[in-house]
């Protein structure tokens, strides 16, 4: 397609009793060990789609139970204000992906092109892999040389937003600029950018030999 959007879902349990808690995932998808794929398309957007529980919520965006999540080939993808509502607190957290060993979490942009997250994310084990060669419909094999990014400058004014105006606390800002990926990451090519306040915590990294791979930290 020339451009996807995600914008405005939820997933929402509001109550508990007789000791069953309720909780809240994936506010746009959401699957159990099955696979979620969106390649070769234009521009992809997640935007304030959002998991809210008096208990516990996971995943705004995307929620995976041992599953596998694949951005591909796209010309770019965004994820913000994307955000979990816990009780009474906000984090800002697009994907949770529970892991696994049978568990993939694979970002690919072309040359020129971005995987942007201005929420956290959270994979909890798996296969970890970015920008590996990126396969088309017709079996052509398309290295992918683009960037690969996690921003923490838009926490604050993003968290002040879905909270209707009222600035998130210093536990919300600190939780939601925090990328958790409990596996390690193989990074094939093209830019891996941690920037702005956000937190990469990683089991590890390993850059592919000949691969002209970036890793960019930023204050």
């Amino acid at each position: 397609n020339g451009s996807v959007t995600f914008s405005g879902n939820y997933a929402k349990s509001s109550s508990y009793d007789d000791n069953a808690y309720y909780s809240a995932s994936g506010g746009a998808i959401y699957s159990y060990s099955g696979a979620i794929t969106l390649s070769g398309n234009g521009s992809v957007t997640f935007s304030g789609n959002y998991a809210e529980s008096s208990y516990s919520a996971s995943g705004g965006a995307i929620y995976s139970d041992r599953g596998s999540i694949t951005l591909s080939g796209n010309e770019s993808v965004l994820f913000e204000k994307n955000y979990e509502k816990s009780g009474s607190s906000y984090r800002l957290r697009s994907i949770y992906l529970s892991g696994g060993s049978n568990s993939r979490f694979t970002l690919s942009a072309p040359e020129g092109g971005i995987i942007e997250f201005r929420d956290g994310i959270y994979v909890g084990g798996g296969v970890v892999s970015y920008n590996a060669p990126y396969i088309d419909a017709d079996g052509a094999e398309h290295l992918q040389t683009g960037d690969i990014l996690f921003t923490g400058a838009y926490t604050e004014a993003h968290l002040k937003e879905i909270k209707g105006g009222t600035a998130g606390t210093e536990a919300e800002i600190s939780n939601s600029r925090l990328t958790q990926v409990l596996a390690t990451t193989n990074l094939y090519g093209g830019r891996l950018r941690v920037e702005d306040g956000a937190y990469y915590q990683g089991h590890g990294l390993i850059v592919a030999e000949n691969s002209n791979a970036t890793v960019l930290l930023k204050d």
